[in-house]
């Protein structure tokens, strides 16, 4: 938190709210709302507190009733404080985005002393130093937390408090308990505090061993016995692996009482561990299997923030203590936090003294700090926890030489220097998955929260961050209130400020800011517009596009960004954001709506030309003068469209709502061949739909006709006769006068009749498609619709013109070494020979079927395949029938055609049993 503010103001929220001027004299600050609006902006520690949030907190449902103009009430509330505080300059309630922010040092809160104070007494080097620090920090608390402000919005950063109060209390009686104060003078505190919070079993935990030391042994045993059946009743659970142990020593007689203080220079610094973590045994399991494969080893614990490396660290480190009878130092480096890393020399001697060596023995040079601390561990078996690090330049100093010592590193970077150069293990986290995600909740929860109906949608919401379920789950407990539904809808309207908290290192925004604070301005730019840019992910084109800056350059953007975790490459080339920090990174976009709208417009304009480019390759008749690719540049063509699929398709949307309506619609008409090709008939009509809008709107009469054709045959193929008939309709009256267009509306036309088995109608509209392609010379679509007509003809049983009409066009494909054309007549011929059982029917359909898969048209190959399907089973041969349609069905299931999914499913279990149950090798 900034110390620019306003100097001499006190803030206290550990009590009634209290604020104070530089002599020390009380300010009274009156009203609901400006108490609630300074306390919201206290709990921030300096972050922007939105609008929105102040009106949730001042407002919430089943409270206050909501004004006829909430926000402008909250700006009359920050011009009171402003005016109370003396703020002219407004730099201590300042403007922040879409809210305010309160800068104010953090000795002037004692919240934030608080804080200081007890991580300060995790890291002491003394027992008795780190008990004076917990006393100082339990002195800041004067009662409930802002017991005055009554706004059921803050009970749960009240619950939040109390229990960081209660941890720390019992921090402070388990360090004097280990350090000989007499146990009977523990023993009524700790009642007290047991009987206040009856399932919390680290107080538990300290009262038993309490007890026991002071000799009260069935007292220890019936503390035991109380707890453990209030937690069954409940909670449905048993107790944690420690209070089982002790428990079990106390049963058989064995438990010592008082266990003896290690000596002083032992360590123990490990911070207090989770009872449970979810979904990570994997891990646990490749920790386990490193400590046994080298005595020395170092592992890189990396991963974004709120994704659980620290839970992972020191849950381990607990599980292994044992392993390293000579201590466990721990430190939290500091490196992506509210403020600065920790030096590597100032660690360096926090480790030399809780190790009990004087530091100044090394004299003044940090380098030989380092070689004393490696001299002191050398001959120790010590478990290194070295928590949350900017870099590696960070630990270098702070890692053991050798020896039987074992250092676990988390850090929002690889770390890939230690990996290299110190053979360090690394382990990547990644979200939770479903059920990991419902093991979390349930463990915090209890299991009843499994038969909610909101939990799936709250998980979903929650994207598997191990933070966001912890504070999803915090909110549940502690506010009696709030169903998992409301929660669900809360994130859904306010985004990552419901998952918000007074505590910054609980708080997922704050945890994800803390990424960025060390980023330069073209990192800083680069990582809020990728939060902006179309599609799930992006590659290094598009990317470099979204800047405006060269590939090389966005490259080595792209890799910065990797290293901290930002965003990950999933496949080599594509970088994709996890879902919570990509909403970090748009809530940091949104700031800055002209720089956004711009790079969206650079990227849809580069996606346009390069789907452009591609669709020439896949079918360049489309794209006079006609030339074309071989077969190697038509697979990357489509190799390009299957990777880009998915931002094509968010980059048109993006150009809707832009307005952009040429992006709009170039994406559209560069999309068709792909969608006819891979029969992605869903995105095929949606897309084509936002074309034909677009299209509209340019007022560009030829591609308006264009699109309705190309969106009628969309519909078509999706069985939609209606809607398609009046987009083709309208495309033929809309092409009047335009030669092409007009034969092209016919011809399309002509082949929606035939699929709805209007074959004379169809007949009629493509002979008046082949006398307007005749008359323009256009060779390739007249083959086109000499293959249709004979196609029609035969279907109304003119097998003999049939025959001739596509067995010129194949003649004539050939000639023009055009295989997209060859397919198609080789598709029709067999069609011909299977309808007038012809046993040449199989050649004609099994050589279709190979150049369709050569061309990677697998809509098209579907059809060809049931075909030969069906000429395989007229033929007798119900093992090879049951291979194609076997086939047939894979491509369906992966174009989401499950109506024939279905039919090719009771196909093949039909020829199965024919044959014998085994299928004949694919054709």
């Amino acid at each position: 938190m900034s110390s620019s503010g306003v100097a001499g103001f006190t803030f206290d929220v550990l009590g009634p709210l209290r604020v104070r001027d530089a002599a020390g004299r009380e300010v009274a600050v009156a009203g609901t709302n400006r108490r609630g609006v300074l306390v919201a902006l206290l709990l921030a520690r300096g972050a922007g507190v939105t609008v929105d949030r102040v009106v949730d907190l001042l407002w919430s449902p089943g409270g206050r009733p909501l004004p006829r103009d909430p926000r402008n009430v909250v700006q009359q509330t920050i011009r009171a404080l402003r005016q109370l505080l003396g703020d002219r300059a407004k730099t201590l309630v300042r403007s922040a985005p879409h809210g305010y922010a309160l800068d104010v040092p953090d000795e002037s809160v004692d919240l934030h002393r608080f804080r200081d104070l007890v991580s300060r007494a995790g890291g002491a080097s003394s027992r008795d130093l780190a008990a004076d620090l917990l006393r100082s920090a339990l002195g800041c608390w004067r009662g409930e937390p802002f017991a005055d402000v009554d706004l059921p919005a803050l009970d749960g950063d009240r619950a939040r408090l109390a229990e960081q109060r209660l941890t720390a209390t019992e921090a402070l009686l388990a360090g004097e308990l280990d350090a000989g104060r007499p146990a009977p003078a523990l023993v009524d505190e700790l009642r007290a505090l047991s009987l206040a919070n009856p399932l919390r079993e680290p107080t538990h935990l300290l009262l038993v061993r309490c007890l026991a030391a002071a000799g009260a042994h069935a007292e220890a045993l019936a503390a035991c016995q109380v707890y453990l059946r209030d937690l069954a009743a409940e909670m449905g659970t048993g107790p944690g692996a420690e209070f089982a142990a002790l428990h079990a020593r106390l049963l058989d007689g064995t438990h010592p009482g008082r266990a003896p203080a290690p000596p002083p220079d032992v360590p123990r610094q490990l911070p207090a561990d989770i009872p449970v973590l979810s979904a990570r045994d994997e891990q646990l399991r490749a920790l386990d299997a490193v400590l046994g494969e080298r005595p020395d080893p170092v592992v890189v614990i990396s991963g974004p923030g709120g994704i659980g490396k620290t839970a992972l660290a020191l849950h381990w480190a607990h599980r292994s203590a044992a392993r390293f009878p000579d201590g466990q130092l721990h430190v939290d480096l500091g490196g992506f936090g509210p403020g600065e890393p920790v030096t590597a020399d100032a660690a360096v001697r926090g480790f030399l003294t809780a190790l009990g060596v004087d530091p100044a023995h090394a004299g003044t040079d940090p380098r030989d700090r380092a070689a004393l601390l490696r001299s002191a561990l050398a001959d120790r078996a010590v478990l290194v926890v070295l928590d949350n690090a900017h870099d590696a330049a960070q630990v270098v100093d702070l890692l053991p030489g050798g020896g039987r010592c074992a250092t676990v590193i988390t850090s929002r970077r690889r770390l890939t220097g230690l990996v290299s150069t110190r053979w360090a293990h690394h382990v990547d986290l990644a979200p939770l998955d479903r059920a990991g995600s419902l093991a979390l909740l349930t463990a915090r929860l209890g299991a009843a929260v499994g038969a909610d109906p909101g939990t799936a949608d709250l998980v979903e919401a929650c994207r598997g961050f191990p933070l966001a379920l912890a504070v999803a789950a915090g909110r549940l407990r502690t506010r009696s209130h709030l169903g998992v539904a409301d929660l669900v809808g809360h994130i859904r309207r306010a985004g990552l400020d419901a998952l918000s908290d007074a505590d910054p290192a609980a708080s997922v925004p704050a945890v994800l800011s803390w990424s960025t604070r060390h980023l330069d301005p073209e990192q800083r730019r680069l990582y809020r517009l990728l939060g902006a840019c179309p599609g799930p992910d992006t590659g290094v084109d598009n990317a470099a596009a979204l800047v405006g800056v060269d590939a090389d350059q966005v490259a080595r953007l792209l890799d910065d960004l990797e290293a901290v975790s930002l965003v990950h490459a999933p496949v080599p080339g594509r970088y994709r954001m996890h879902d919570l920090v990509r909403a970090h990174a748009e809530a940091q976009a949104r700031a800055h709506p002209e720089e956004v709208g711009a790079a969206q417009r650079r990227v849809i304009a580069h996606l346009g030309r390069a789907a452009t480019a591609h669709d020439r390759a896949l079918d360049p008749g489309r794209h006079p003068p006609g030339v074309g690719g071989d077969e190697g540049s038509r697979n990357r063509a489509l190799a390009w469209f299957d990777a880009e699929h998915a931002c094509l398709l968010a980059a048109q949307g993006t150009a809707a709502g832009l307005g952009d309506h040429r992006g709009a619609w170039d994406l559209a008409w560069a999309l068709h061949t792909y969608h006819h090709r891979r029969g992605h008939d869903t995105d095929h009509v949606t897309s084509l739909a936002l074309g034909c809008a677009a299209a509209e709107r340019l007022g560009d009469p030829t591609a308006h006709a264009l699109a309705h054709r190309l969106l009628g045959a969309a519909h078509a193929r999706r069985g939609d006769r209606r809607v398609a008939l009046t987009h083709l309709r309208t495309a033929l009256r809309e092409a009047a006068g335009d030669d092409l267009g007009t034969a092209q509306a016919h011809h399309t036309l002509a082949w929606a009749l035939g699929e709805f088995d209007d074959h004379l109608g169809a007949v009629e509209h493509a002979a008046q498609a082949l006398g307007g392609y005749r008359a323009l010379g256009l060779g390739r679509a007249e083959i086109q619709v000499l293959n249709a007509i004979g196609l029609y003809h035969s279907r109304l049983d003119h097998h003999d013109t049939a025959a001739r009409l596509c067995g010129e066009a194949l003649s004539r494909a050939r000639r023009a070494r055009d295989r997209d054309l060859e397919a198609a007549a080789l598709d029709s011929l067999g069609e011909i020979a299977l309808r007038g059982g012809d046993p040449d029917a199989t050649r004609h359909l099994e050589r279709a079927a190979a150049l369709l898969d050569s061309l990677g048209s697998t809509y098209a190959r579907t059809h060809t395949l049931i075909r030969l399907g069906e000429a395989h089973s007229g033929a007798g041969r119900a093992d090879r029938a049951a291979a194609a349609w076997s086939e047939a069905e894979r491509l369906c299931r992966e174009q989401g055609r499950h109506d024939v999914v279905r039919d090719l499913r009771v196909r093949v279990e039909r020829a199965l049993s024919t044959s014998g149950g085994r299928p004949a090798p694919e054709p």
